[in-house]
């Protein structure tokens, strides 16, 4: 079961169910691409402990993703702009000094 900790301030009960069940377009196939945020939900899954960030942006399409990068980098921008509603995004695609790939953002 998921549950939220924090998402868009006007989110209704609606979103919330439509976000929990979204089918979502996975970050990892994104990589450039620029969404543009109408709502949001950091959830938890509360049989594993992980937490997943699901988007909705203004077209309609979800986005979700389980990257620790990707969601720090998106929770530390919804801190500094109060809210990303109505912001774009950019998916950024990275390689760590290991040789892993991962994800991230910038705001455009």
């Amino acid at each position: 079961m998921k549950k939220i900790v924090t998402g868009t301030a006007n989110m209704t009960k609606a979103d919330a169910a439509n976000m929990m069940i979204a089918n979502a377009n996975d970050i990892k196939s994104c990589d450039g691409v620029i969404i543009t945020v109408d709502k949001w939900a950091a959830m938890e899954d509360t049989e594993t402990g992980s937490t997943v960030l699901v988007m909705l942006d203004k077209d309609g399409t979800y986005y979700a993703t389980i990257s620790n990068v990707f969601i720090q980098a998106f929770l530390t921008a919804a801190e500094q702009m109060g809210d990303m509603a109505g912001q774009a995004i950019q998916v950024i695609k990275g390689t760590s000094k290991q040789g892993r790939n991962f994800f991230s953002l910038k705001l455009v």
